[in-house]
């Protein structure tokens, strides 16, 4: 793929620009608190049945809350990156432990399917908190591509689970959202400043921002 790089150090490329993103391959199927462990934290009888559909809609809002916040997912889920060419350096920009494929449409516009340890490799996978990042093998660069959009197209499983074991705040950030909103199920309360996020989960989330050095 030809480009120029211009006067401020930016590659430009001729047709389109190889940019990345990132499309859900399937729905998620767990979640990092479950029924019962919000149920108890919000003092509820197991027995009480009539709210669970609510409180698993509010676990599933705490957890995105959390993961935004933090850019860490915390139960896995199978992503798919798409892009329009390949960069030196594929940041996936999620935390996971494995990559299922790296494909790509060579200049015949044949898909074609990388191979691991030979044609690239993949770091950061020991560290459950950061990025997946994607590097061509040693001595190799990234093959040319075909000229379309998404030729590039990356299958990953993105989240770690074990990463709990070591994030306990995490979780109780995500039970004081739920209590919060269980308790709390109107928008605006007169007499009372209802923050989007209880100050007491922001300070634990806080804790484990994704900062950039």
């Amino acid at each position: 793929m030809d480009y120029r790089i211009n006067n401020f150090g930016i590659a430009i490329y001729d047709n389109f620009l190889p940019y990345g993103r990132v499309k859900i391959e399937s729905a998620r199927t767990t979640w990092a608190v479950t029924l019962d462990e919000a149920k108890a934290h919000l003092r509820i009888d197991s027995s009480y049945t009539a709210d669970d559909n609510y409180i698993t809609t509010l676990i599933k809002i705490a957890q995105d809350i959390v993961e935004k916040e933090t850019s860490i997912l915390l139960t896995e889920i199978e992503l798919t990156y798409i892009a329009d060419g390949f960069l030196d350096v594929i940041d996936l920009g999620y935390n996971g432990n494995d990559v299922n494929h790296v494909k790509y449409f060579d200049t015949d516009n044949v898909e074609q399917t990388l191979v691991e340890n030979t044609d690239y490799y993949v770091s950061n996978l020991d560290y459950p908190n950061a990025t997946i990042r994607i590097y061509p093998a040693k001595d190799k660069d990234w093959p040319d591509t075909f000229d379309k959009p998404d030729v590039v197209n990356i299958k990953f499983t993105a989240g770690v689970s074990e990463l709990l074991q070591d994030a306990p705040g995490l979780i109780q950030a995500m039970l004081l959202i739920i209590g919060r909103y269980y308790e709390m199920r109107q928008d605006i309360i007169t007499g009372t400043i209802v923050n989007k996020v209880p100050l007491g989960a922001q300070h634990l989330i806080n804790q484990y921002r994704q900062t950039t050095i």
